[in-house]
């Protein structure tokens, strides 16, 4: 199964779809901002495609799009680990890459549900 869901090709489309998804707004790594990847995509889409296929066939992800956890404080004693709440800061590019990985599943889930 993980080999259907990985091996699958991504489309243009595919990663058009996924940059609606973004929400321009929010927090993000230090890398990239998604406005700036939604308004050049069309200029981006060989580099995203390549690298997305290079993370899905040989498993490399990019050290770069690592994901950031804030410790972010609450309230009571500073000194109590408990007191705080941890804030993801996902790069765009692995938001994308994790859009990509979601639309994969959910089709094949839905295609298995069909057979049902």
């Amino acid at each position: 199964m993980g080999d259907i869901i990985f091996n699958a090709d991504i489309s243009n489309e595919d990663i058009i779809e996924a940059t609606t998804w973004l929400n321009i707004n929010s927090s993000l790594g230090d890398k990239c901002i998604p406005k700036q990847i939604v308004l050049g995509i069309y200029l981006l889409l060989p580099f995203l495609r390549n690298s997305f296929h290079r993370l899905f066939r040989n498993g490399e992800f990019p050290t770069q799009w690592a994901t950031f956890i804030i410790p972010i404080f609450k309230k009571g004693d500073r000194e109590n680990p408990s007191n705080y709440r941890g804030i993801a800061l996902i790069d765009v590019l692995s938001k994308l890459s994790i859009y990509q990985v979601l639309t994969k599943i959910v089709r094949i889930s839905d295609r298995l549900q069909s057979r049902i």
